[in-house]
């Protein structure tokens, strides 16, 4: 028997994002210099680079 481990009001969260202001997108969605350095090593693509930035900018 499986259980739950989140409730369904936690799921509903990680499945949206909280209305924020302009400043706060801005803020939080804007890869610092070391995020952009943890992406970029070689043998990574563009499309891997940007996959990485978006999870490093969404996930807590």
């Amino acid at each position: 028997m499986s259980e739950k481990m989140f409730s369904e009001e936690q799921l509903a969260q990680l499945r949206s994002f909280p209305e924020i202001s302009a400043d706060e997108l801005i803020r939080y969605f804007t890869p610092t210099s070391a995020d952009v350095a943890f992406v970029s090593p070689s043998g990574r693509g563009p499309v891997d680079r940007l996959g990485m930035l978006v999870q490093l900018c969404t996930l807590p």
